[in-house]
């Protein structure tokens, strides 16, 4: 399927994730220093510590980058000039689709990411990589935070 030029939009949303990423891994810098420090000290603190951040990794920093890269995707491939509320490709009798829609419908986004094409993915090899990947090695180390302060 053809791509029509992005909406103005989408570089500004795009610009934000990165915002967000720094904020996110800025935060994450913070607490693993403070989570060194607490290491050896207080087993509870660590556990408190890690609890924080594993909370700031999976409930606050995956869900806002997973919606707002969704919106970016929306906005860079103009998904509300071609799809309807229903997935269904325009011209149709219904309204286009809009960004929230997109962000938190899955099947509905499904669906348009199917017609999008085969190879198009909301979550592709950098994203994958940045988005996912690194979340993964911060949770690991967490883990091993506080494995070795129960095992010291």
């Amino acid at each position: 399927m053809s791509v029509p030029d992005p909406s103005p939009e989408w570089a500004v949303y795009e610009a934000n994730v990165q915002a967000y990423r720094s904020i996110f891994l800025s935060w994450q810098s913070i607490l693993l220093a403070i989570g060194a420090i607490v290491l050896e000290k207080s087993l509870l603190f660590t556990i408190i510590i890690a609890s924080f951040a594993l909370i700031q990794i999976w409930y606050i920093w995956f869900r806002v980058i997973y919606v707002r890269i969704l919106i970016v995707d929306f906005h860079k491939f103009c998904i509300d000039k071609k799809f309807d509320i229903h997935g269904n490709l325009l011209p149709s009798v219904l309204e286009p689709i809009n960004e929230e829609e997109y962000a938190t419908k899955r099947k509905i986004r499904n669906l348009i990411n199917k017609k999008m094409g085969d190879d198009f993915h909301n979550i592709r090899l950098t994203r994958f990589k940045v988005d996912i990947l690194i979340l993964v090695m911060l949770t690991v180390v967490w883990c091993i935070f506080i494995i070795y302060d129960i095992w010291k």
